[in-house]
């Protein structure tokens, strides 16, 4: 009798540079790409491994767990949305401070994504201060890591 199929979660995290597309403007659309390619991969090698243990897929949820801060942390949030992985975004502050990061083009994009990430995996405010900004960027970074398979970028 074959085992029942089982679900998995492929959870990736990814935290970076903000200026990406300023610091390796000559290899940014190289840099996307590879990344992109490199998360479809991932959800392939997923789905084998599902399929080697049971016969089956039964659910494959794809996970990017991603702050949403400018550069890779966004690419890879988008790169990641895309190819049909689910947002999920911890933020260091509460989000109304968060956005004080971001211009008005940012913050746009930005709520997007986070609406997006709302209906998908979910948003987690820490409770990290201004005053503390580099103690709440840490613990955005630990949180990243703790919920995730591996860190890239």
């Amino acid at each position: 009798m074959a085992s029942p199929p089982i679900a998995l979660r492929l959870s990736v995290g990814i935290t970076g540079h903000r200026d990406l597309a300023t610091r390796y403007r000559t290899y940014y659309s190289q840099l996307r790409a590879t990344l992109g390619a490199a998360l479809a991969e991932l959800a392939q090698i997923a789905e084998i491994v599902a399929r080697e243990r049971s016969g089956s897929v039964a659910k494959l949820q794809l996970r990017m767990v991603s702050p949403l801060a400018e550069g890779a942390d966004r690419l890879a949030a988008i790169e990641a949305s895309r190819l049909g992985y689910r947002l999920h975004v911890p933020m260091p502050f509460a989000q109304a401070e968060y956005e004080r990061d971001f211009d008005a083009a940012s913050r746009a994009e930005f709520r997007a994504l986070l609406e997006q990430a709302r209906a998908d995996e979910g948003v987690v405010a820490l409770d990290g201060r201004r005053e503390d900004a580099e103690r709440g960027y840490r613990a955005v970074g630990q949180y990243v890591l703790d919920q995730s398979i591996c860190c890239l970028l």
